[in-house]
């Protein structure tokens, strides 16, 4: 079944070293945790040549916004639009849907991991044999499997929807009617617009702004560790990460036709 799911690799910004040859057919290429990382037109038109050269899919990443991100965003849009950009672009805010909705760009749309409303609190992993069955159907499910919710998201454009691979496994209705990405091994956990790590490099500071960024995510991150989670929790940036490499054996029943290698932690 493996061999019949497309295999993508997750880059939030250009690699030095890009790989001759790569087993994986699509690359997924941005940020979906921070509007100061987002991609530039010079970043993303050398990524596009280099998937050009090499005939691999491009998807673009988009990350939650301000209106200093929407802006950002939109230049990149304009640029990708410019050049027929038909390939997907993810989105993790939905009002960077309705932008590309109403400018009426001819991209395909994807709904990222962070709408999708999984319930990530690692913990949950530790307690599964005390729970019920219906219990663990729910905690394993999303709503995006709701009837309607696929109904309203076909009216929206949305052509697939992104899955991280949490510990406590993944609930789907067999045969369902909107195809998934899965996300591995780093699981998003949480995130926000205070970044824990760019306070952590000044004396005084205040809580409520990202002062002066100076992408401090680049060059560290931190583990934090407690004995009812299972494994360490990862802080990179503005967003917890948990590690976990353990991939379902039937993805093809849960709807998956896709695996997003995440070769670093994704910010």
């Amino acid at each position: 079944m493996l061999s019949e799911i497309e295999k993508a690799i997750y880059y939030n910004n250009l690699p030095k070293d890009f790989p001759r040859c790569l087993d994986e057919t699509r690359i997924y290429f941005g940020n979906e945790f921070c509007e100061h990382l987002i991609p530039g037109i010079n970043e993303t038109s050398q990524m596009i040549k280099l998937c050009k050269e090499r005939n691999i899919k491009l998807s673009y990443l988009t990350p939650y916004v301000t209106d200093l991100g929407i802006k950002r965003l939109l230049v990149v849009f304009e640029f990708l639009n410019s050049l027929g950009f038909k390939g997907e672009v993810i989105v993790n805010d939905f009002g960077v849907l309705e932008l590309i909705r109403n400018k009426k760009y001819d991209f395909k749309l994807v709904l990222g991991r962070l709408l999708n409303r999984q319930k990530r609190g690692p913990r949950l992993a530790n307690i599964l044999n005390k729970l019920p069955a219906d219990l663990i159907e729910h905690f394993s499910s999303t709503y995006l499997d709701r009837e309607e919710v696929i109904l309203l998201l076909s009216e929206l454009g949305i052509e697939r929807i992104e899955l991280d691979n949490l510990p406590l496994g993944i609930g789907r209705p067999s045969m369902s009617k909107i195809k998934a990405s899965i996300y591995y091994p780093f699981v998003y956990i949480s995130t926000t617009r205070l970044c824990p790590t760019n306070k952590a490099f000044r004396q005084n500071f205040r809580l409520r702004l990202i002062e002066d960024c100076k992408a401090e995510c680049r060059i560290c991150n931190f583990k934090l560790r407690h004995k009812s989670i299972p494994g360490d929790l990862i802080l990179k940036g503005n967003t917890y990460f948990l590690y976990w490499d353990k991939l379902p054996s039937n993805l093809g029943e849960l709807g998956i036709d896709r695996i997003v290698f995440q070769p670093e932690i994704p910010i």
